[in-house]
């Protein structure tokens, strides 16, 4: 009996069929594709991830570093590098802390204008590699075999200026221009204390705002600094007025000189009859060793140099230094626009204000140095309408007499204040002797 067998070409039409079926079947594609796409994806994250957290933490590295520059730079001592340190740590990075490198410098070099010393701080730290190996990335530094990345920030500050009134400079550029042993009582509060050489101060720091001194400064001032730059005699341009023989006319001696009369204290009064030979030059001058005795007319000093109002400090202090050395003052109130001013008027109590101030101290600083028996002259010294305010018919726009008095009134209440309260100061200390 013949035996059908199966049609080898039905066979191939089926396979061929199920190829084109599976040909045109789209389901399982995107598995596939993402299956090639995952890697690149993984890396592409992970690059964006790191580098994001190395710039954050630059970032953070360089507030750090630019904090600790400047904290370094104002320090300005020999220990910069601890200022530095200390600022750092405050920011989350202490040296030698979860691989953490903070180096100080005091010999950076400085940008273009600036003067040295400049100061520079530089941060590292080592961060560890996540994701991005995964695209190839080794890092740039290798821990305990781990691949790793480090990351720098740096920053430089320069010493800055800061203005304080020099109120003892030590001119000698030698040795020590500036030393104290012990002075528990000075007070140098809001001056500096400068020194041409080296400064020390024992046992007290002069209560000074600053200590400088261009070698080492040990001890001067509440803040100290030392190699700052040699500060010049302010008076240098003056040493050529002074006689060259002035140690030998003087005996080398220099008190306070006043005179009584027509005669100088300490000077010599000639009597009886005196012969010269020889060439002998007689002149009207009078050579005075030591410090004058200035009347105070502090009037001039206010419109000659247009004070500004406000009054700066600098000039309170130019001003002061005149009226230490004052036994006398004339009474006379001015502006920076005009000599004498109407003391009545409301808008001029402000200088009105500035002269009784400028007096009290006068008479203060007077009281500390005159003998008991002294007498201190105040003049009301209010000039003619030349001086004063005039209006259009020339004739002064206050009474000259009534403001002579007002000025005498305020006067008068000042120093018997100033009385009472140097009388209240001594009993106190007669009843409590320790508190002086």
């Amino acid at each position: 009996m013949p035996v059908k067998l199966p049609s080898n070409t039905s066979n191939s039409k089926k396979v061929g069929h199920a190829l084109l079926s599976l040909r045109a079947n789209e389901r399982g594609t995107v598995a596939v594709m993402m299956g090639f796409l995952f890697p690149v994806l993984i890396g592409a994250f992970g690059l964006g991830f790191e580098v994001s957290n190395w710039y954050l933490r630059t970032r953070s590295m360089q507030n750090a570093a630019d904090a600790a520059a400047i904290a370094a730079a104002t320090n300005g001592s020999s220990n910069y590098n601890t200022e530095a340190g200390a600022v750092a740590t405050q920011y989350g990075y202490t040296n030698g802390t979860n691989n953490v490198t903070v180096a100080a410098s005091n010999t950076a070099p400085c940008p273009a204008g600036y003067t040295a010393p400049c100061y520079s701080v530089t941060i590292s730290s080592m961060v560890p590699l996540y994701l991005t190996e995964v695209l190839g990335y080794q890092g740039n530094s290798v821990l305990n075999g781990a691949r790793e990345q480090t990351l720098t920030a740096s920053a430089i500050a320069n010493k800055p200026v800061i203005q304080q009134p020099i109120c003892l400079l030590g001119l000698d550029t030698t040795g020590t221009a500036v030393r104290s042993n012990g002075g528990p009582s000075t007070n140098f509060t809001g001056c500096t204390v400068m020194s041409d050489s080296a400064g020390t101060c024992n046992g007290s720091n002069l209560q000074a705002t600053m200590g400088l001194a261009h070698a080492t400064n040990n001890g001067c001032g509440i803040k100290g600094l030392s190699y700052v730059p040699v500060v010049p005699d302010p008076y240098a341009y003056m040493a050529s007025n002074i006689p060259a023989d002035l140690p030998t006319r003087c005996s080398n001696t220099y008190p306070q000189e006043s005179k009584h009369g027509s005669t100088w204290s300490g000077g010599t009064t000639w009597s009886g009859s005196k012969t010269l030979s020889g060439t002998a030059s007689l002149a009207t001058n009078t050579l005075i060793c030591g410090d004058l005795r200035l009347t105070g007319d502090l009037s001039h000093y206010v419109v000659g140099r247009e004070f500004a109002w406000p009054i700066s400090d600098e000039n309170h202090r130019l001003m002061q230094r005149i009226i230490d050395q004052c036994w006398g003052f004339h009474g006379r109130v001015a502006s920076r626009e005009q000599i004498q001013v109407q003391l009545s008027f409301a808008h001029q109590r402000e200088w009105l204000d500035l002269f009784l101030g400028w007096w009290e101290y006068g008479f203060r600083a007077w009281r500390k140095r005159a003998p008991p028996d002294g007498t201190l002259t105040f003049l009301c010294e209010l000039g003619p309408k030349e001086y004063a305010m005039t209006g259009a018919d020339g004739y002064e726009l206050s009474d000259r007499w009534q403001e002579a008095q007002m000025l005498m009134r305020l006067v008068r209440e000042l120093w018997s204040r100033i009385e009472r309260e140097d009388a209240a100061i001594a009993d106190d200390l007669l009843r409590n002797p320790g508190t002086g």
